[in-house]
Parts: structure tokens; C-alpha cells; sequence
């Protein structure tokens, strides 16, 4: 979850998954997100995948009564879950997704990132109306959120802080 910003400085446990294919990097799993070492935050479920085509990451929060109820088997009817999550593909078709790799100039395939989020915004008044403010918030979160993936793959581009971005 590093490449999440609004959890980018927080733990995060991974309680339990179920692998979802011949990888171990294929899997369902339950994350813990702690503020501090004894305080939950948030509950993520997240299905994580790649092969040589391509590579998708999608998650959502869960509160943690709701986490609790899904996992004792509770009425699960009422249950909001609002995924967020991103793929990434290569932009050649005859070459596989490489992470950690320098760009289409080294040798190594370019590759296309698409993020989706479910944002709500308490501050819509009006439909079809989105305030500059939240359209700031908006640009931000994907801004970062593509800075963030990007740094987690290529680990050699890092910088210390988002604060231009």
C-alpha cells in the first residue's frame, strides 16, 4: 500500500490472504492499517495480480465493524465498498510488462498506468458542479498516487519528498 497517499506513513499488516493463482504475489488479502502501533485506522481488502501481460492492484477500505462482520460471517448485504486500484500494461504489445527498468531508451518497453478512484466529496453542492478546491484535491491525489507507484517500480528515480508534486 505504499503507493497509497493517504496511507503512505502508516503500518500496514497484512492479516491473512488467500493466494489466487501460481504466484505468491497473486492474492486476496486483509490489511491492517495502524495510525500507531495500537491504534486501527482502517481495514483494506486487496486483490493484487501480475504475470508478463500485465499488473493490477485493487483494494478499498473497510471500517473495522465492517471488517468484522464480513469475517464472522454477519449480514454482508449492507456493506458499502468503494475499490480504488490501478493496472499497468506495456505500450508494446510484443514486449512484457518490466518493472524497475530505465524506459523504452534502455532496451526496456514504456508502460501505460491506469489509476481509478472512488472519491467522496462532502463539499459538492450542486450537481455536475465540482469546486476548484476539490478539483486541487482531486489533481493531487493522482499526481501522487502515480509518483508513489512509480517510486515503489523503479526504486532508482525516488525523491525525498511529494511536495512539488
Amino acid at each position: 500500500m505504499q503507493w497509497d497517499v493517504r496511507l503512505s506513513r502508516n503500518l500496514i499488516q497484512e492479516l491473512a490472504y488467500i493466494i489466487n493463482g501460481g504466484l505468491t504475489e497473486n492474492r486476496v488479502s486483509i490489511l491492517q492499517v495502524n495510525a500507531t502501533p495500537l491504534d486501527i485506522e482502517m481495514m483494506y481488502l486487496q486483490e493484487s495480480f501480475i504475470d508478463h501481460t500485465d499488473a493490477y492492484v485493487i483494494y478499498a477500505p473497510v471500517d473495522v465493524p465492517t471488517m468484522s462482520n464480513i469475517l464472522n460471517g454477519r449480514n454482508i448485504d449492507d456493506v458499502n465498498i468503494l475499490p480504488c486500484g490501478f493496472a499497468i500494461l506495456p505500450d508494446d504489445d510484443d514486449r512484457p510488462v518490466v518493472f524497475g527498468g530505465g524506459g523504452s531508451r534502455d532496451g526496456v518497453s514504456d508502460s501505460l498506468l491506469t489509476m481509478s478512484f472512488n472519491i467522496i466529496d462532502d463539499q459538492v453542492s450542486m450537481e455536475n458542479y465540482i469546486s476548484p478546491e476539490s478539483m486541487n484535491m482531486i489533481y493531487k491525489i493522482i499526481n501522487r498516487t502515480a509518483f508513489l507507484i512509480r517510486n515503489a517500480l523503479v526504486p532508482n528515480n525516488a525523491q525525498d519528498n511529494l511536495d512539488g508534486v
